[in-house]
C-alpha cells in the first residue's frame, strides 16, 4: 500500500485518469463527426477521423491505467536491472507510480487539445508538451533504473 508522498501521487493520477473519460462524456455530442487523430513532429494535426477515436483512446488509457495499478502488487513483473533487492523492488514500484502519473496527465493534455482542435480553438498539441512529456519519462526510467542500482555491488 502506498504511504505518504505516494498517496498523492496516486490520487493525482486518479483524478488525471477520471478527467480523460469526463472531458470525453461533456464535450463529445459537440464534437465535428471528423476529429484529429494524429500530429506529426510539430505537433500539428495531420490525420483526421471519426469521433468515435476518443471513446478507443478512453479505452486505451483505462487498461494502461490498470496495468500501471496493478503493477506494485506484482513487484517481480518490474524488469528492473540489477540484482533484486528490496531497495530495487521500491525504487521499480516508485517508477511505476511515477510513471503513471506523468502519463496520465499527457493524456489528459492529449484528450483536451484534440477537443480544442476539432472546435478549431487551437491547431495541435504545440510542439513543447511532446517533447516534455518524452523528457519526463526518460528522466523518471533513468531515475528508476540508477536508484535500484546505486547499492548494488
Amino acid at each position: 500500500m502506498p504511504k505518504g508522498f505516494w498517496w498523492i501521487v496516486e490520487i493525482a493520477a486518479l483524478c488525471a485518469f477520471l478527467a480523460i473519460p469526463a472531458l470525453t462524456l461533456i464535450c463529445y455530442d459537440a464534437l465535428p463527426a471528423t476529429i484529429p487523430i494524429h500530429f506529426g513532429p510539430s505537433g500539428t494535426p495531420d490525420g483526421y477521423g471519426s469521433k468515435a477515436t476518443l471513446i478507443f483512446l478512453v479505452v486505451i488509457d483505462t487498461i494502461v491505467f490498470v496495468v500501471l495499478s496493478t503493477t506494485p502488487f506484482f513487484p517481480n513483473s518490474i524488469n528492473m536491472p540489477g540484482p533484486r533487492t528490496a531497495e530495487s523492488i521500491q525504487a521499480g514500484i516508485a517508477m511505476t507510480r511515477i510513471l503513471k502519473l506523468e502519463v496520465m496527465l499527457f493524456m489528459v493534455y492529449v484528450t483536451r487539445m484534440i477537443i480544442q482542435t476539432a472546435h478549431g480553438n487551437a491547431n495541435g498539441l504545440g510542439g513543447i508538451v511532446p517533447l516534455l512529456f518524452v523528457f519526463a519519462l526518460v528522466s523518471t526510467i533513468g531515475a528508476g533504473f540508477y536508484t535500484s542500482t546505486r547499492n548494488a555491488n
